[in-house]
């Protein structure tokens, strides 16, 4: 440490102990200091050696270190004692060293040395001995003579006023009435106006106690006419030219053994009241009492304590140590170590607090700083306010408000309110931290920080954080932070609200999370549950592990454990359960609880409602599993429907098929509309087909198979078959059927398009209804059909017969079949090429042939697929109506006859033509023998 040194003396340099008492070696020493080219405050170590030389020279004496000497804005009084024999008259000068109090560094030395000069006592008087004649008392004695033996009788006469006779008896006084001294027993008849006690020159007047002045009254004769008044000790000092200064007492000789300590006025109208040491530097300045308080500035008051100083204009300090009050009006009411810098500013007490800005107030405490205007600390520790006008610290330790408006951190310990945070505010707590945060407020806790976050709030707990949050709110818990405006936590540990996630929400519970760009999410509570990146308007209501992945907008997890919704899958929704999740691309899907339940890419629109491991498949949108365990919907199956059951499946691309539960059921790839109701083992592989019960296969295309419990498959063996396997019977009307199919009471069936009805056993006689044919079979093999074989008429579109079979508008009578041929029952008439129709009669390939299942009986004919063919006529290709053969035949019958009546014209033509060549050839021959008859001749 580099100290600038200034020492210089303050009135006399050395002045004796006592004034009256017996002379000692020891002396006293009053000089100023200044460090750094200002007045020294504080304590500092000085070391005082005697030299009789200006430089160089010997020492005289002891070297003296006084340590821990109390400057006080630059003045200092302190007492040394060199030894006996020291000041022998000869001319000497004072070296002096000095540094800071409570250093071990070295001493730098203040130069140049002071002469040391005497005040006037004879400082040889106590090594004179023996008489001394008269020869030698002649003369003027600029020193003390001081005649000790009370024997002592002098003649001749004393002149001078008698100021320094003792023992002096006033009853002996000759020439002077009683009214004209006072009498220590009192004066009778005095006036006011003519008897006082004092002078009437211009001179002062002293009272003296055992020789000793204890007050001393000095007269103004300017027009201020303001007296000075100096009591307590005869060391007190009012100086020279001051007018109106009082010093009520005070004041020591030797106090505690460091010499001379007086109170001091060195301007006009100040005012010391008691004390020592004290000193009233400034004009109307007061100092109540104390020990070295100085009272510098106009109007000025240091109410008592010690080494307090007030040197600003009206400041004021009430007492306490070591505080000062600098500037206008400013004030310390008590404490140590305390400064009122500013203009109005105010310490309450406490000890080495300060309030440096104007109109600051720091009321108490410890270590306190207020530098700005308007700053406010109540009380506390080691607080402070920097760069922030109207900021408030109401208590605590360690708390600091920079450069923040009108902040306030009521209490608590190491909090901070810097950077332009206007209006926040901290309660309490530990280690709270708001910057570039203006209206925030922390309620408590510990370790929170608020960073850029206007208007945020974080109500207690421990380490929170909002960063970059507006308006958001962390109500407390531990270690949750916040980066995005109007977003809230609610409390909880390790809760996280990213940037841009704006007025989100995250109630409680641990290590939550809403990632980047998720604005309007919530997460309820719960742990380790995470709302991913640009996931908006989502929520997660507890549970633990769940996960809304990246673009997920609107979905929902209610609850559970580790639950997902991937990636692009908005409007979906887990309502909780275990391990259930929700793949990419599947936006509007739903899982309503269970375990292990996956609804995978692209199925869009599906549910899961519940149950264990149920899956469906990519791309099977608008798909349903009610619940159960092991269900599963495969790719591509859009609209299927799984209610419940077990180990269930609809493959690939089997769109709005269904199984309605059971266990181990089947709807085979690509089987469209496909249902299996329950059951076991079922399987419906094709469209539109059904099947039921145990093991039923239906394998082709709108097949229905109702199989009962015995443990074999029971299939379809073609495309719209209803098959029904019930080994106790079908019975309708019937609880209790006595054969395969037991029909009770009036029933109407109706039959249409193709199929097959089978009545009797498969193994015996049974009657088949196979499409529009009715057949008698015996163990598969053909047999007969009888219609009333018992006798009577068989009807068929009629109630009434008139023979053995009628069929409306066609009868037989057992020998022949009579086709109804009305005009009335017939339209659609078109004409007919009779001999087109004939050409292809003769194309038609006719043939000798028997029925398989009549192997004797031989027929001719054509073949039905060979007629349909050739004359597009009936309602297939497998048979040949009469109706149909007959009118062929009569059509290629009249083509014919065109033909052959055709063939007669041209042949009557050539008749004709053979006529005329018979006449011609006549009439030839006629000519020929005319002309060889005449040749003849």
């Amino acid at each position: 440490m580099k100290t600038s040194l200034i020492l210089c003396l303050l009135l006399a340099t050395f002045l004796s102990r006592g004034l009256a008492a017996p002379l000692s070696s020891s002396v006293t020493y009053q000089g100023r200091l200044t460090d750094a080219a200002a007045p020294a405050n504080g304590e500092y170590d000085l070391r005082f050696s005697l030299y009789d030389a200006d430089v160089g020279g010997s020492q005289n004496g002891l070297t003296l270190t006084n340590e821990n000497l109390w400057v006080t804005n630059g003045l200092f009084t302190t007492a040394l004692d060199f030894g006996t024999n020291v000041f022998n008259g000869q001319a000497l000068w004072l070296e002096i060293a000095v540094r800071p109090g409570a250093s071990t560094d070295a001493f730098t030395n203040v130069t140049p040395r002071q002469p040391v000069t005497a005040t006037p006592y004879a400082l040889h008087a106590l090594s004179f001995s023996g008489v001394l004649g008269d020869a030698q008392l002649a003369g003027t004695y600029g020193g003390v003579v001081n005649f000790s033996n009370a024997a002592n009788i002098f003649g001749g006469s004393f002149s001078g006023n008698g100021g320094g006779l003792t023992n002096l008896n006033a009853g002996t006084l000759g020439g002077l009435g009683s009214s004209n001294f006072w009498r220590t027993t009192g004066n009778g008849g005095t006036l006011v106006a003519n008897h006082f006690l004092g002078t009437t020159d211009n001179q002062p007047f002293e009272i003296r106690v055992n020789s000793s002045r204890v007050l001393r009254l000095e007269p103004d004769t300017s027009i201020q006419n303001a007296p000075n008044v100096i009591g307590g000790s005869p060391v007190n000092i009012i100086a020279p030219g001051i007018v109106g200064a009082t010093i009520a007492g005070g004041g020591s000789a030797d106090y505690e053994g460091n010499g001379p300590t007086p109170n001091t006025v060195t301007l006009s109208y100040g005012t010391v009241g008691g004390g020592v040491g004290n000193d009233t530097a400034g004009v109307g300045a007061t100092i109540g009492g104390g020990y070295n308080n100085t009272a510098i500035g106009f109007f000025a008051t240091v109410a008592g304590g010690g080494v307090n100083v007030a040197n600003g204009d009206h400041a004021s300090v009430g007492g306490g140590l070591f505080n000062q009050a600098t500037n206008t009006a400013s004030t310390v009411a008590g404490g140590r170590n305390n400064l009122a810098l500013g203009r109005y500013s105010s310490v309450g007490g406490g000890t080495n607090v300060q309030a440096l800005g104007e109109f600051s107030t720091v009321a108490g405490g410890r270590d306190n700083i207020a530098t700005v205007s308007y700053g406010t600390i109540s009380g506390g520790r080691r607080n402070s306010i920097s760069g922030a006008t109207d900021a408030t610290v109401g208590g605590g330790n360690d708390n600091d408000i920079t450069q923040s408006l009108s902040s306030t951190i009521s209490g608590g310990s190491s909090n901070t309110i810097a950077l332009n945070a206007t209006n926040a505010v901290i309660a309490g707590g530990f280690l709270n931290v708001i910057q570039l945060s203006s209206y925030s407020v922390v309620g408590g806790g510990v370790g929170h920080l608020v960073y850029g976050s206007r208007s945020g709030t974080i109500g207690g707990g421990e380490q929170n954080d909002l960063l970059g949050s507006a308006y958001g709110t962390i109500s407390g818990g531990r270690s949750n932070s916040i980066s995005s405006f109007g977003a809230t936590i609610g409390g909880g540990s390790r809760n996280e609200i990213e940037s841009s996630a704006h007025y989100s929400v995250i109630g409680g519970g641990q290590s939550n999370l809403i990632s980047v760009a998720s604005p309007w999410a919530t997460i309820n509570g719960g742990v380790f549950n995470r709302i991913e990146f640009q996931s908006t308007h989502t929520f997660i209501g507890g549970g633990s592990g769940n996960e809304i992945e990246s673009t997920a907008h609107y979905s929902v997890i209610g609850g559970g454990q580790s639950n997902l919704i991937s990636v692009a899958s908005p409007w979906a929704a887990i309502n909780g359960g275990v391990f259930n999740r929700i793949e990419t691309y599947s936006p509007n899907t739903l899982i309503g609880g269970g375990s292990e339940n996956v609804i995978l890419p692209g199925a869009d629109n599906s549910v899961i409602v519940g149950g264990e491991n149920n899956l469906i498949e990519t791309n099977a949108g608008h798909s349903f599993i009610g619940g159960g365990l092991g269900n599963q919907i495969q790719d591509s199956s859009d609209y299927a429907a799984i209610p419940g059951g077990t180990g269930n499946f609809i493959q690939i691309a089997a769109d709005f098929s269904t199984i309605g539960g059971g266990r181990i059921n089947r709807i085979g790839e690509g089987a469209e509309y496909a249902t299996v109701p329950g059951g076991y083992f079922n399987e419906a592989n094709a469209d539109y087909s059904f099947a039921a019960g145990r093991q039923a296969k239906a394998d082709h295309a709108g097949s229905f198979v109702w199989a009962d419990s015995i443990g074999v498959d029971f299939g379809s063996t073609g495309v719209n078959q209803f098959l029904i396997r019930a080994a106790g019977g079908v019975g309708i009307n019937v609880r209790d059927p006595g054969a395969p199919l037991h029909v009770y009471g009036a029933a109407d069936a109706t039959l249409t398009g193709g199929g097959i009805a089978i009545l009797g056993n498969l193994d015996s006689a049974n009657m088949v209804l196979d499409g529009n044919e009715i057949q008698a079979r015996n163990n598969s093999a053909a047999s007969t059909l009888f219609l009333n074989a018992g006798g009577g008429n068989v009807s068929i579109g009629t109630v009434s017969s008139t023979a053995r079979l009628r069929v409306v508008s066609a009868t037989c009578d057992g020998s022949s079949w009579i086709n109804a041929s009305d005009r009335n029952l017939k339209a659609g008439f078109a004409p007919v090429d009779a001999r087109d129709v004939l050409a292809k009669v003769a194309a038609l390939p006719l043939q000798s042939w028997h029925y398989t299942n009549a192997p004797g009986a031989r027929h001719v004919g054509p073949m039905a697929q060979d007629f349909q063919a050739a004359f597009g006529l009936g309602s297939d290709d497998k048979s040949i109506a009469t109706v149909d053969a007959d009118g062929v035949a009569l059509a290629a019958i009249q083509g014919l006859n065109q033909k052959v009546e055709e063939q007669e014209t041209r042949l009557k033509d050539k008749d004709s033509e053979i006529q005329e060549l018979r006449q011609a050839v006549a009439e030839l021959q006629k000519g020929v023998r005319q002309i060889t008859n005449k040749t003849r001749e």
